[in-house]
């Protein structure tokens, strides 16, 4: 491909058309729109899906912030594909496993400033029993309770009871 200018380059394989942001001199936004003409999204939605996440990938190993503008530009043009795509499936549920991580970790965090702030002999017991947790919304219960408990005994035995 060396030398070769884009009107140049042989189109006889479809499933190699992804391929061109990975060759020498491929990863430019001249070539990446040649193979995204030739891959007509209603035809060769898979392999236009390919492609447009190897130009992804080399834009920005390569640096070129205003290529990768211009491809997420493109990118609203072929929304729809991708998110038909398993992989997108896979990229949304990986970000709600990680939010609700940190949400998790979060309220945790609030119950024991809670009682450290109102209880602080308890602090230690709070801490160890809301890193057992993984139910947010026992969190917060246990988290609103604690902001209006009375006394210590009252907040031992609403940390205690989520214990048993």
């Amino acid at each position: 491909m060396p030398g070769s200018s884009p009107d140049q380059i042989e189109w006889h394989t479809v499933a190699l058309y992804p391929l061109l942001p990975l060759t020498k001199g491929g990863a430019t936004r001249k070539i990446v729109a040649i193979m995204f003409d030739r891959l007509p999204a209603e035809e060769h939605r898979e392999f236009a899906l390919i492609g447009f996440t190897f130009a992804s990938i080399m834009f920005r190993q390569l640096k070129r912030d205003k290529d990768l503008e211009w491809l997420e530009r493109k990118f609203r043009h072929m929304h729809d594909i991708i998110r038909e795509s398993p992989v997108y499936e896979w990229i949304l549920a990986e970000g709600r496993e990680e939010q609700k991580a940190q949400g998790l970790a979060q309220m945790r965090q609030t119950v024991v400033e809670i009682v450290q702030e109102r209880f602080p002999a308890l602090a230690q017991l709070a801490e160890d029993v809301v890193a057992t947790m993984d139910d947010l919304a026992q969190l917060r219960r246990l988290a609103v309770k604690l902001s209006s408990v009375q006394s210590a005994e009252q907040a031992h035995k609403s940390i205690v009871d989520l214990v048993q």
